[in-house]
């Protein structure tokens, strides 16, 4: 008989072991990846990079080698990444200095002769290298400094001294100097010059006339010299003040005679009596035209600073009024009883000179002369008014011929370039007096 089949479900097969999982591998360091920023480039690699040929970020010791352990070393004969990267920026930035620097002296070089003191002068009181050159690359919105000629034409007079404070801000006559952000007073006021300088430069600053401009003084120099120049015109300015006439003061000529004559002194005004002081140290008999030229120079000089009007400007002669550098440069005082411009704006402009013992002071005053072919009689003569001598009109006219002014020739050895600025006396002649 034939089986039937099973037809009981069959039983279940025993399932296959699972494969094994697999176990985590530990990771192994790897050194980082140097980065793609450009602040991390370098352009040279230390010596376990460089072997394995791998980016380096320059640093001592590198990223790479810190992660690997390995000695990083770079090699003597070449500087390490982070120290050249450093010095290329040391020389980008002294190349932006001297571009900067290349700036001013074009501006001084190229421009007027005007433009070129304006420059100096901020440079001198103070002002930043980045704020000058700002200034110059914005000139045609800036105030330009006239010639001399326009410079020493002031004739009115329409406000009243200022006593200017240095805390407080006044406003300005002129169009404004802006250094960016930064007013040109503020230079003055943080120039670390002496506060009387300071005085005199904001006072200039803002007066609106060149005649009612004062020269800048720093207190330095000769000390009996410039304690009693200050304290003449200290006293002088507050008798005015009560009320005194400046003309009772300074007299309405200079008392020349007075240097040689001591009747002349005994009678003659404050201002021809200090004047003959400021002299007499330096008066020489031989050259007696020449010492009493010199009184009349610091007594028109000093006249205009106790009064300074209109008048008192205009009487002062051309080349003695002062310069632009004069009036924002703080000097020593005597400078402004030179009588050639282009000696005073020199010496202004080698500060070293007005320090020590101003031997240049002494050899020019030894050296000046002025040609005068007549004798002192003929120089002099009688004022009716006040019975006093005076300077003739011709003798007053040589004085006023900066031509007839000259200097030895050994004044060389002092300033250079002199020759053509000054007139030289290549030989004495026995004739001028």
């Amino acid at each position: 008989m034939q089986r039937l089949p099973n037809l009981a479900p069959a039983p279940s097969k025993p399932e296959p072991p699972a494969p094994p999982q697999p176990q985590p591998k530990t990771a192994r360091p790897r050194a980082a990846r140097a980065s793609s920023s450009r602040k991390y480039a370098t352009n040279h690699a230390c010596a376990p990079c460089r072997k394995t040929k791998t980016k380096c970020d320059g640093r001592h010791p590198c990223a790479r080698c810190e992660l690997s352990s390995n000695v990083c070393t770079y090699d003597n004969k070449v500087l390490s990444g982070e120290t050249l990267n450093r010095l290329t920026n040391a020389v980008n930035e002294q190349k932006g200095r001297l571009n900067q620097l290349e700036t001013i002296l074009a501006a001084m070089r190229n421009g007027t002769d005007s433009e070129a003191a304006e420059v100096m002068s901020w440079i001198r009181i103070g002002e930043s290298v980045d704020a000058i050159v700002s200034y110059i690359g914005s000139r045609s919105r800036a105030v330009v400094v006239p010639q001399r000629a326009e410079w020493l034409d002031g004739t009115t007079f329409e406000a009243d001294d200022m006593n200017i404070d240095l805390g407080s801000r006044t406003k300005s006559y002129f169009s404004s100097y802006h250094f960016g952000n930064l007013p040109f007073s503020s230079g003055i006021k943080a120039n670390h010059y002496p506060a009387v300088a300071q005085q005199s430069q904001l006072q200039n600053y803002y007066a609106k006339h060149n005649w009612a401009m004062m020269t800048a003084n720093d207190g330095h120099g000769v000390d009996s010299v410039t304690k009693a120049w200050a304290d003449t015109l200290k006293k002088a300015r507050q008798l005015v003040t009560e009320g005194a006439k400046p003309d009772d003061l300074t007299g309405t000529f200079p008392c020349v005679a007075a240097l040689f004559d001591k009747d002349e002194y005994e009678t003659a005004p404050m201002i021809s009596k200090w004047a003959v002081q400021f002299i007499y140290s330096a008066r020489r008999q031989d050259y007696s035209f020449t010492s009493m030229a010199a009184v009349w120079v610091v007594w028109v000089v000093m006249r205009w600073q106790i009064n300074p009007t209109p008048q008192t400007y205009a009487d002062l002669p051309d080349w003695i009024r002062p310069t632009e550098l004069q009036v924002f440069v703080p000097h020593i005082d005597m400078l402004d009883c030179i009588s050639w411009p282009y000696f005073r704006d020199y010496v202004i402009q080698h500060p070293e000179m007005q320090h020590g013992e101003l031997q240049w002071l002494a050899a020019c005053t030894s050296g000046v002369q002025v040609n005068w072919s007549g004798t002192i009689e003929d120089a002099l003569c009688i004022d009716g008014p006040t019975g006093r001598k005076r300077f003739t009109a011709e003798a007053e006219a040589t004085i006023r011929d900066l031509q007839e002014w000259s200097l030895a020739a050994s004044y060389r050895a002092f300033m250079p370039g002199i020759d053509g600025q000054i007139p030289i006396r290549t030989a004495e002649d026995a004739g001028v007096k």
